[in-house]
């Protein structure tokens, strides 16, 4: 699960490195990333955790969290590579299928590059993909 954490006072590499140093204490969590810039904070975990969950992790700083995204609230992209792209009647009929699918917000067709790329707020698989399109002449060769 990814929770994405709004931090306003995260100034430098060394504000980055304490956040990540008390969360990483956190049973649950498997992956820390501090995004500078945007005093965002996104945290893998194995389960959800709550705001106090975090703001008690940083108890001996100075350190305040104003919002706690979970997954069910955050987008994602994920590419696909589907080898017979050849039209814009194809990318019209891989538009169609995937727009069936839940949680998918966006849908972009390069046909250039053989590629699909596709916002959505919750992960898909492969055969996911491949599923809506039966019926149809495309493979979903990747997915990243």
């Amino acid at each position: 699960m990814t929770q994405v954490l709004t931090i306003e006072t995260i100034h430098c590499q060394n504000c980055a490195n304490t956040i990540t140093e008390h969360f990483s204490t956190l049973t649950s969590v498997e992956n820390v990333a501090v995004d500078i810039e945007n005093n965002e904070v996104t945290v893998t975990t194995s389960k959800a955790l709550t705001k106090d969950d975090y703001q008690q992790a940083l108890q001996d700083t100075n350190f305040v969290i104003t919002n706690l995204k979970t997954s069910e609230e955050t987008t994602m992209t994920q590419t696909l590579t589907i080898e017979t792209i050849h039209c814009q009647n194809c990318a019209n009929t891989i538009t169609e299928r995937f727009s069936t699918l839940a949680n998918i917000e966006n849908i972009a067709v390069n046909i250039e590059n053989n590629e699909v790329t596709i916002t959505t707020s919750k992960a898909l698989t492969k055969d996911d993909y491949q599923n809506a399109l039966k019926g149809t002449n495309f493979t979903v060769t990747e997915i990243n």
